[in-house]
């Protein structure tokens, strides 16, 4: 069996921020928790975010909400251990619970885009591509009153003419390289064995993807 806790200590988590004022780590932070080490700080210059991560250093992210139910339980469970995240929303989600958005931003946590509507944006000609994640961007600036920089691809597809118009827009593609397969019907330890095996694979950091508003985030994940 997989000894969880031994393979995930030493690992610092980062939180993504797109400009220096950003909340830092949590000045409370209790024994005993993970914790949030530092703010690591991108901008529209940065070129590829995973190698700006030191060894042991990962990135904690949510794609897909809010969810009206299942955000605020993980927004709790990062609480409980004092870990600052970055959440990629879909438009249409934030549209339907700008409250949930604000919700998430107040706790200290990041935001960036994930579209409008979640659809395989390679699939769409450039200029409509773009168009749906700008609507999903204004919807979560709508709620927030603040300017959306970090964007991540629904299914992280994407293609190099694509990749250069979001950039061109005034986005930066932030990718995963640890994605927990969390909608599959499995128990959550899988996801996080998943995890530990690509960063291990990767140097021990990079990005870790899961998603708020599925069932298979509970407690065990952290």
């Amino acid at each position: 069996m997989l000894d969880f806790q031994t393979r995930i200590s030493g690992l610092c988590i980062l939180m993504l921020g797109a400009c220096s004022h950003d909340r830092g780590p949590a000045a409370a932070c209790g024994p005993g928790v993970l914790g949030t080490s530092r703010v690591q700080v991108v901008s529209l210059e940065t070129d590829y975010v995973p190698d700006l991560l030191a060894e042991n250093e990962v990135v904690l992210t949510f794609d897909d909400g809010p969810h009206p139910n299942r955000t605020k339980r993980v927004l709790d469970l990062l609480d409980d251990q004092c870990v600052q995240a970055t959440f990629f929303l879909v438009g249409r989600e934030a549209k339907d619970f700008p409250g949930l958005v604000r919700e998430i931003r107040s706790r200290g946590h990041t935001l960036g885009g994930h579209s409008w509507d979640h659809p395989h944006l390679s699939k769409l000609p450039v200029a409509g591509a773009v168009s749906n994640i700008e609507a999903g961007m204004e919807a979560i600036e709508a709620a927030t009153g603040e300017d959306v920089l970090m964007f991540r691809f629904p299914f992280i597809d994407t293609s190099p003419e694509l990749s250069d118009a979001v950039r061109e827009a005034g986005y930066l593609d932030v990718t995963a390289t640890a994605d927990g397969a969390d909608w599959l019907d499995e128990p959550p330890e899988a996801s996080v064995g998943r995890i530990l095996n690509k960063l291990d694979a990767g140097g021990r950091r990079g990005i870790i993807l899961l998603h708020d508003p599925f069932g298979a985030v509970r407690r065990q994940v952290f």
